[in-house]
């Protein structure tokens, strides 16, 4: 009875750290390291940069979807509380959307003044002439603000939006588009 224990002991310690080893290390924004940023700051110090870190499942490039799910990482700035993350973020098409969205307004030829994805952790907001609202959602969410529920449009960091640092944003987007294409197309 005593050996059967071990052994069952030994094999749930076993799939344990089976499991462990497996967990997607990319999520870990301690190694999400985009190597290009767009980054938006406010004069009080609050930011948001982020960039791709890759796709969330690299070795799929023949599903529309999920070959083409990008890894979002950055870190962000809040009254003076910083945070990071690194979740899948949005798709290539999505990102393609949103660098057109920051051209169009850097020209004034917006339609729209908010952007959304499918994923809901991250949303833009133009307010005004040089202001613009990111939004957190789920798990991109500060730790000390965590919530399973999106939309709450509570957790927001202001920042500078200028013509220019829009051009720079939308050029930004299209480096990163280079490097993660759109794949999969069925």
């Amino acid at each position: 009875m005593i050996i059967r224990l071990v052994i069952v002991m030994m094999s749930l310690s076993m799939v344990m750290s089976c499991n462990m080893e497996n967990e997607p290390t990319h999520r870990n924004p301690e190694v999400c390291a985009p190597k290009d940023l767009v980054r938006l700051h406010s004069p009080n110090g609050d930011y948001v940069e982020f960039g791709v870190a890759g796709y969330e499942f690299p070795q799929n490039t023949e599903d529309r979807w999920d070959s083409n799910w990008l890894m979002i990482g950055g870190t962000a700035s809040l009254g003076g509380r910083q945070w990071q993350f690194c979740e899948p973020g949005m798709t290539t098409f999505e990102l393609q959307e949103l660098a057109e969205w920051f051209s169009a307004l850097s020209e004034g030829s917006a339609d729209k003044n908010v952007i959304g994805f499918t994923e809901p952790n991250f949303e833009f907001e133009y307010l005004t002439d040089d202001k613009m609202r990111v939004f957190f959602e789920l798990e991109v969410r500060p730790e000390w603000l965590k919530s399973n529920i999106a939309g709450q449009a509570d957790v927001f960091v202001d920042v500078d939006a200028s013509h220019a640092e829009l051009r720079d944003a939308s050029s930004t987007i299209v480096k990163m588009l280079i490097a993660f294409s759109e794949r999969g197309r069925n």
